[in-house]
């Protein structure tokens, strides 16, 4: 507790103890609206504290010993009376809160007597009235986070909670300012009006000369609004129930600014159609016809003679359909009054799975004078962050999309502003991929570069943002070709930069990005000490003072952390944010009660947490730049020319197989130029002669299956354990510790310790593509770390395919391991980890490890790491431990050379196949 002061964190586990009392009693609906009721009720005890009766108090306090069981529709009654019924005497409250009493008491009124007993104890000695909290706004705060966790059981009652990250980017783009009309025609528990509040207050306005309303046909979730609205101190907000599809006759220019998310695929019958034909200025309406550009028109109508703004949310049919929509579309687009048209990814909303826009309108001819005549279409439908069964957008996708509205001008790939005479020109379709796609292009193929070596200095080009923002230049990567400078050339194979050099040449910028982030942090420090109050003047207005204090710190932030260049700006300011979300509440404790909500008054625990997206943000860049390198090292660090003399000898492959070779085989240029049928006979002339050499690797590779088999068949024939070469023990004695890993959700954002999982253990060794991460709020134990000379296991694998285990020699500087695999620590006196693996993963082992596992849905089998160490192994000396592993490894090099060559040969051939169905065979980029 702050002081005296009641925090998030004690009404949060009130709520939850009462979500568990009403846990069997009604529907979702029903539970909800009983805890949201008791949770008012107990505020109105102790703010109308000289209202209500004494009998009442204590009966819920538990001060006194009438008995309460079964009396709650008593109580209700009464504090609905005394308080909501004390007229001049006080500030009336929401009517529909009112409604909610008495709807709420019935609800209680259904309930079991331990349902009223647990609603009564889970919020005794919680202090609920305003001075009481922390700091203002605690109680719409936590009761937002709680409409987010009960969401999805409201969803078969049709409702639904628009994601707060859609609310702020709606925010961004409507702007609200101080003195504004703001109005939501679908409010639903009023978010979007409490977040144009809490917009207009950060920017340091004053909120109190707001003016805002909303209205929802639910008489449910508009009780629950004005509850919300209510608990954020929003006195200024009215409500109403009433259905927006049957409007009265609308009022021009009633609002400033209209922010909505109606529902999704609303049809409109008889009756809706006239109602809203009212305000169609721009177009028809008709029955059963799609109610998104009748409803756009109607908000219009709403900001009409004001210079107002509509940003709303509409399915993207709205953008593309012909009849009335394209009307609709059309008149307004002649009237100007289209501004902004924003692709968003798909399955971001809980009612729908299919990607939404935005739309921001202006009224009619009161846009910039710099955007007349124009529309800004964004296709940020990559924005997102994939989740398990909801995406969702992150505050930097946010601020990307926020600044590419404020600027308003082309960003590649991602903006374009279109003229309207172009959009006439494709009949008035808004459908944002024929103005801007942001879908990833085709991977370059340069024919030369894949057949001759060496790496197009066009493809290194595209990427100088990111090579400069490390301070990287080409030539630390490559070897200048003197004579071409259109290519460079592979350093030798010793000297090509690993994943670790590559870390090494980030670790300066990132070290300088996290100097100037401990400078802003001082700052940061030295600025929130002269926030505590020091007087009773200086608490007159808290908002005002924080949000005065967010934008020293942002501007500073921005400015220290900028210059690094390492992160985009959309990204740092999403930082940001995301950290302000964490910290306003206990700067606003700071200035309410000169104490911070953290343990021990300690302001550093802020930091962990913007020190962990800092660190995820960086992780990811970086692997951006690691990647970057090892991909272009996979298209052409091994050419065909390499391939054929590493098959066939420095002295044979081409020149001495294929006599098409002779005939400049590696110049391609002779294919420019030359007449159609020419070239594509020499075309295909080097499709046979790879076809040739695919087959011969194919071949290699299958031999090394049978080398490795035998070299493990003279320790596992019957005779090696007659002649006394080799001992059979149990692994259980060999082996000091066997371990499952954790099964734990996993990220694929950058960011927390590497995991490695069962897909990741291949017969060509450990392969780290497609990495997930520990989340960095549930980081690994230090003894679920892997350390040099463990083995590790796959611990579920399918029928028929075998199990695989590999050597952790540190391929990464950390990591640990997940549900499928078992990680095993030899005892190096006993068994060589070496050995182990190459034992483990032989399939004459493998009917021993199938017999200790247990077979599981889907042919599944798995592993338990305790009945692994039931199985027997066959142990040689040491030495002979080691002749084997060694061998074994220059097999797992040969491997993955035959697989690097095979991967090649096959992509070369994809590449010139396509561009002979094609007839596009020339020098240099394919695709």
């Amino acid at each position: 507790m702050a002081g005296n002061f009641t925090t998030p964190e004690e009404l949060r586990r009130a709520l939850r103890a009462a979500m568990d009392a009403v846990r069997s009693a009604g529907d979702s609906r029903d539970r909800r609206d009983a805890v949201l009721a008791m949770l008012f009720l107990r505020h109105a005890l102790d703010e109308f504290d000289d209202v209500t009766s004494v009998q009442l108090r204590e009966s819920m306090t538990g001060a006194g010993r009438i008995p309460w069981r079964g009396a709650l529709l008593y109580l209700f009654e009464d504090v609905r009376r005394n308080v909501l019924g004390t007229g001049e005497t006080r500030a009336t409250l929401p009517m529909a809160i009112t409604d909610m009493l008495r709807r709420a008491a019935a609800v209680v009124g259904r309930m079991n007597d331990p349902a009223q007993d647990g609603l009564v104890k889970a919020f005794r000695g919680v202090r609920l009235n305003f001075d009481a909290l922390a700091y203002p706004g605690l109680l719409g705060d936590v009761m937002e986070s709680f409409l987010k966790e009960t969401e999805t059981s409201m969803r078969h009652s049709g409702e639904f909670y628009t994601p707060r990250e859609l609310v702020h980017l709606l925010s961004e783009l409507g702007q609200p300012r101080e003195g504004m009309r703001i109005g939501d025609p679908f409010c639903g528990t009023g978010g979007m009006l409490v977040h144009a509040q809490q917009y207009v207050e950060e920017h340091g306005g004053d909120s109190r000369g707001l003016s805002l309303a909303g209205q929802d046909i639910n008489i449910s979730t508009a009780e629950v609004a004005s509850l919300n609205l209510y608990f954020h101190r929003m006195g200024t907000a009215s409500l109403e129930r009433a259905d927006s599809l049957l409007p009265e006759s609308p009022v021009a220019g009633e609002f400033d600014l209209v922010l909505s998310a109606p529902p999704f695929g609303l049809r409109l019958r008889e009756e809706q159609a006239r109602a809203l034909e009212q305000s169609a200025r721009y177009g028809p309406v008709h029955e059963r016809s799609p109610a998104d550009w009748p409803l756009l028109q109607y908000m219009l109508e709403l900001v009409r003679g004001r210079g107002g703004a509509v940003c709303t949310v509409v399915g993207h049919g709205a953008l593309f359909r012909g009849g009335p929509d394209q009307v609709t579309r059309s008149a307004l687009l002649d009237a100007d009054a289209v501004e902004v048209v924003i692709g968003l990814a798909p399955n971001l909303l809980s009612s729908t799975g299919i990607p939404t826009c935005v739309l921001l309108l202006r009224d009619p001819g009161r846009k910039a004078p710099e955007r007349r005549g124009k529309v800004l279409f964004i296709d940020a439908s990559r924005e997102y962050e994939r989740g398990l069964t909801q995406n969702r957008m992150r505050s930097e996708h946010v601020e990307k999309i926020a600044t590419a509205v404020r600027d308003f001008e082309d960003v590649h790939r991602f903006a374009r502003v279109v003229e309207r005479s172009y959009l006439a020109e494709n009949g008035d379709n808004l459908n944002i991929r024929r103005y801007v796609d942001s879908a990833p292009l085709p991977e370059p193929q340069d024919i030369q570069a894949h057949m001759s070596g060496g790496m197009p200095v066009a493809e290194i080009n595209t990427k100088s943002e990111l090579l400069s923002a490390y301070g990287i230049t080409p030539q630390q990567w490559f070897a200048q070709r003197y004579g071409d400078p259109t290519y460079m050339d592979f350093r030798p194979p010793p000297e090509r930069p690993d994943a670790r050099t590559l870390t090494e040449l980030a670790r300066g910028r990132e070290e300088r990005l996290f100097e100037a982030f401990d400078e802003w942090w001082q700052f940061t420090l030295r600025a929130v000490a002269e926030l505590a109050p020091a007087g009773e003047s200086s608490r007159e207005q808290p908002a005002t003072r924080i949000s005065l204090l967010r934008n020293e710190l942002l501007a500073t932030w921005q400015e220290l952390m900028g210059t690094q260049g390492i992160l985009a700006p959309a990204a740092l300011a999403g930082a940001f944010t995301d950290w302000w979300r964490e910290a306003g509440p206990h700067l606003k404790s700071l200035v309410r009660s000169g104490r911070l909500l953290l343990p021990e008054e300690d302001l550093s625990v802020l930091r962990v947490s913007l020190t962990r997206g800092m660190q995820t943000l960086v992780a990811s860049k970086r692997s951006e730049l690691v990647e970057t390198y090892e991909n272009w090292q996979g298209k052409y660090g091994l050419s065909f020319r390499e391939i054929e003399s590493q098959v066939t000898g420095p002295s044979g492959g081409l020149l001495q197989n294929n006599p098409w070779s002779q005939q400049s085989a590696w110049d391609l240029s002779s294919l420019t130029g030359a007449p159609a049928v020419d070239r594509r006979q020499r075309a295909a002339q080097r499709i046979y002669a790879m076809t040739d050499t695919e087959k011969t690797v194919e071949g290699a590779l299958a031999k090394l299956d049978v080398d490795e088999l035998m070299l493990l068949l003279s320790v596992l024939d019957v005779e090696s354990e007659a002649e006394g070469r080799v001992e059979r023990r149990i692994l259980g004695e060999v082996v000091k510790a066997a371990r499952t890993g954790t099964s734990g959700r996993l990220s694929e954002e950058p960011g927390g310790v590497p995991a490695v999982e069962a897909r990741h253990l291949t017969d060509r060794g450990l392969v780290t593509a497609g990495l997930r991460y520990r989340r960095t709020d549930a980081p690994p134990k230090q003894t679920e770390m892997l350390t040099a000379d463990d083995v590790l296991l796959t611990a579920r694998v399918m029928v028929g395919r075998g199990y695989r285990a590999v050597v952790w020699s540190e391929q990464l500087p950390s990591a640990t391991y997940s549900g499928s695999v078992v990680r095993l620590s030899p005892d190096t006196t006993r068994v060589l980890p070496g050995y182990l693996a190459a034992w483990l993963s032989s399939r004459a082992v493998h009917p021993r490890l199938y017999a200790q596992a247990r077979e599981s849905r889907d042919d599944l089998y798995d592993l338990p790491a305790g009945r692994l160490m039931n199985v027997e192994i066959e142990l040689p000396s040491l030495a002979e431990q080691q002749r084997i592993a060694d061998a074994m490894a220059v097999l797992a090099e040969q491997r993955e050379l035959r697989h690097a060559q095979l991967a090649k040969l096959d992509l070369i051939k994809r590449t010139m196949m396509k561009d002979l169905e094609s007839d596009r065979m020339s020098v240099g980029y394919a695709g």
